[in-house]
């Protein structure tokens, strides 16, 4: 352990969280780079981790909040800079005038579909690189590792 005016510090490890982020934040600075390219040069790495949760239907605004792990007021301000751009439209849900509803506005859904190409594009590449078996076995093991996480996340509410 290294020794600072702090006392000891431990020594970084290198972990699953630490790979798996490394990797998501890798592609998504791809994915920004190439639909900046493609004309959506308004996007920020937040909208990028909004979109793909919001169907053309809507998701309940409290849904979205509790699947990003992020504050309301946080994804309250994202939400309101991307309405602004066509994004996606907010409105009342019918079910709860008190609540909200985020579907995909014009913009939006242009870049539902932009995006698609771009990410075949970025699968066959990984694909040619690492070949098919690892890529399904990758996948295969990634299902499990959510499902893993997501039972001692479970365990962890249990036990307190």
């Amino acid at each position: 352990m290294a020794k600072s005016k702090l006392g000891t510090q431990p020594q970084p490890v290198d972990h699953l969280g630490l790979w798996l982020s490394r990797a998501y934040h890798a592609f998504k600075r791809e994915m920004l780079a190439r639909l900046q390219n493609a004309g959506f040069d308004d996007l920020t790495p937040i909208f990028l981790l909004i979109i793909p949760r919001v169907t053309f239907d809507g998701i309940a605004m409290a849904d979205l909040v509790s699947e990003l792990g992020m504050s309301k007021q946080a994804v309250s301000r994202a939400l309101r800079d991307m309405a602004s751009a066509n994004y996606v439209v907010l409105a009342e849900d019918p079910r709860d005038k008190r609540a909200k509803v985020v579907s995909l506005g014009p913009r939006g859904i242009e870049l539902a579909h932009a995006s698609m190409p771009i990410k075949k594009q970025m699968h066959r590449r990984l694909r040619s690189e690492i070949g098919s078996g690892t890529l399904k076995g990758l996948s295969e093991a990634l299902e499990h590792v959510e499902a893993s996480f997501n039972r001692g996340a479970e365990l962890a509410v249990d036990e307190s």
